[in-house]
């Protein structure tokens, strides 16, 4: 709320009955802080010194397929604080920007090999659609209170690579991730009893029939998908009698006819089914966990 100070004055000399609650507005007044916030003096956006980051390329969640970045202080302090950045792209600019700081209290004391650790690392995340980054070099440039840096993020075809010049500030141990390609299905059917291979080779055969194509990629390090050195997926068995068949596919099908499959497979035979696109979808049918699927958006 804004007030006129001529009025309050006026109304002060003509009206003394009032003197005591205009007295009381002036002092509040007075103390009342402007808009803008004053970051705790004590706290990360005061007095932070540096970045560490740990980066990858998701597939899973509403978020779709994104970069995620998650960034840590490299001062610990004795309250647990939550980094908030935000980020703007234009044109062949990236600027993350750390605006914020969340206080949640104090961090909670457990015991270490050393004494009492009662000390926590500051630290937030964000997230960079893929559809937001075409091919091609981009400057990132890291905004915080206390200083500012300048990398250079590539996209290529099959990797994304995080260019940072020697500084004081800012530093990464990864420098590239590996975006599993677009429009592939892959998982595992996973049984107990060699008499159940048929049955589970039979759904393998019948996801072709959905005009899935059998395919491999390149062995890169993805988060979420294994391959051997062929880029298949690979079977595996453990003792007494178990089994895991694993797939990869090209597909354009829906993945709810993939999962409709998957279904019918499921309630007939002794088998669990896992489904993932790369796309974002996944369900798991499992006969002690039951049904769960997910649709990408």
């Amino acid at each position: 709320m804004e007030y006129s100070f001529g009025i309050i004055f006026a109304a002060y000399n003509q009206l003394p009955i009032m003197k005591t609650k205009i007295a009381i507005i002036l002092s509040v007044l007075l103390i009342i802080p402007g808009c803008d916030k004053v970051p705790n003096k004590d706290g990360p956006l005061a007095t932070l010194v540096g970045l560490s980051l740990y980066w990858d390329h998701e597939i899973f969640g509403k978020e779709g397929r994104r970069i995620r970045f998650e960034f840590y202080g490299t001062k610990q302090f004795e309250n647990s604080y939550d980094l908030v950045f935000n980020y703007s792209i234009n044109q062949r600019d990236i600027y993350i920007s750390l605006v914020d700081e969340i206080d949640n209290g104090k961090c909670p004391r457990f015991p270490t090999p050393f004494g009492i650790d009662s000390l926590c690392t500051p630290r937030g995340n964000l997230y960079i659609p893929d559809s937001l980054l075409s091919k091609g070099t981009y400057t990132l440039t890291l905004k915080t209170p206390n200083f500012n840096t300048t990398s250079e993020l590539t996209v290529e075809n099959d990797s994304i690579i995080l260019n940072i010049p020697s500084n004081n500030h800012f530093s990464c141990s990864i420098h590239a991730v590996y975006p599993i390609p677009k429009n592939l299905l892959f998982g595992s059917v996973v049984y107990s009893g060699s008499e159940n291979t048929t049955v589970a080779k039979k759904f393998l055969t019948d996801l072709l029939g959905l005009g899935l194509i059998k395919t491999n990629v390149p062995n890169y390090p993805y988060r979420h998908l294994s391959v051997d050195n062929e880029g298949n997926v690979k079977d595996s068995s453990w003792p007494p009698d178990n089994y895991s068949l694993g797939f990869i596919y090209n597909t354009s099908t829906d993945f709810k006819e993939i999962f409709n499959l998957a279904k019918e497979h499921f309630n007939q035979a002794n088998i669990n089914i896992y489904l993932y696109t790369s796309n974002g979808d996944e369900a798991r049918l499992n006969k002690v966990d039951g049904i769960v699927v997910v649709y990408s958006k």
